[in-house]
């Protein structure tokens, strides 16, 4: 057996994997006129808004499934929902708060206003993922096993977006397609 072509299938069948679960919970998210404004969005000064937040997504799912695997429940639907909504109070950042670190403190309320108006049904548990996605930077500290998978997850994510940057080329760009592309 060539072990490379194994691994390469085994990697696609999980993109193939995590983006439809992706899609599945997130798709009002995902194909809302305020997620499509995340495209044009500086985020973390050298990538968009869309990435930083897909990267997020994608790792906060692999997480989870991972977690799940080794029988530690965790929500993957309160996870991607809450990972897909946890920046949108930064769409418009120049406009809304003073400085950057107003910005920091604030966006995460803003944030679940927005998700509230996109995911009419979320559950509280999300709303509270939201609004301690920011800890430790600010803000209070995690309550939830899936609150703390997405504060990880974005905290890498941000170091992926600079990563990416300097090393020229876009994290998981094809999980981003599979996610992209209407099931």
């Amino acid at each position: 057996m060539d072990i490379l072509k194994y691994m390469g299938k085994r990697k696609a069948a999980i993109e193939k994997y995590i983006s439809g679960r992706i899609r599945l919970y997130g798709s009002r998210v995902l194909d809302s006129p305020e997620f499509g404004n995340t495209a044009d969005e500086v985020h973390h000064r050298h990538s968009s808004l869309e990435d930083h937040t897909l990267n997020v997504t994608i790792a906060g799912a692999k997480l989870c499934r991972r977690l799940n695997k080794m029988h530690i429940d965790v929500d993957e639907k309160d996870v991607i929902q809450a990972s897909l909504c946890h920046d949108l109070g930064m769409i418009d950042r120049d406009e809304k708060y003073d400085t950057d670190k107003d910005a920091w403190k604030r966006h995460p309320a803003e944030s679940v206003k927005s998700a509230r108006r996109l995911l009419p049904g979320m559950s509280r548990r999300a709303e509270s993922i939201i609004l301690t996605h920011m800890w430790p930077i600010c803000g209070e500290r995690p309550r939830s096993r899936e609150a703390v998978v997405v504060s990880i997850a974005d905290k890498y994510a941000s170091v992926i977006d600079w990563v990416g940057f300097f090393i020229g080329h876009d994290y998981k760009k094809n999980i981003k397609s599979l996610i992209k592309a209407r099931a």
